[in-house]
């Protein structure tokens, strides 16, 4: 069981990747019954897939923004994901222990539900450095 003392996590996101936004859901019910102190930090999954050298979209930022100096905090977070904690995707969860875990959820838990997935997610994720990876296969569906 969690104990009642406030959960510090930072959060590595990609505003683009629906498995944040279901890690966000997640947060916020578990927060309901949890005290929980969450930290979000950009990690750029264009920038980790790129093949490019240097930093890759400033352009287009460029254009929308207008403004250059806004990509320094997210360059920021993103080489201190990659070259900090081996970050490859988002949503990854970084524990007060130091321990780090990408997490992909199937859905976002109901409220009801929220602490009790957090509480496992913590168990596995960070309370068990032998346990690298658990991939669930999928049945192929039938064409």
């Amino acid at each position: 069981m969690l104990d009642p003392e406030v959960i510090d996590l930072e959060v590595f996101y990609d505003y683009l990747c629906p498995f944040v936004y279901r890690a966000s859901v997640l947060l916020q019910n578990a927060g309901r019954s949890r005290q929980l102190n969450v930290t979000w930090s950009y990690f750029s999954l264009t920038q980790v897939n790129s093949r490019d050298d240097g930093w890759t979209d400033v352009e287009r930022f460029r254009h929308d923004l207008a403004d250059p100096d806004i990509l320094a905090p997210l360059e920021r977070d993103h080489l201190r994901a990659t070259r900090g904690h081996g970050v490859f995707g988002t949503p990854t969860f970084l524990f007060p222990d130091g321990s780090v875990a990408y997490v992909r959820l199937a859905e976002a838990p109901e409220t009801a539900d929220a602490a009790r997935v957090l509480e496992r997610l913590i168990s596995v994720a960070a309370s068990e450095p032998s346990i690298l990876e658990i991939k669930r296969p999928r049945k192929p569906t039938p064409d």
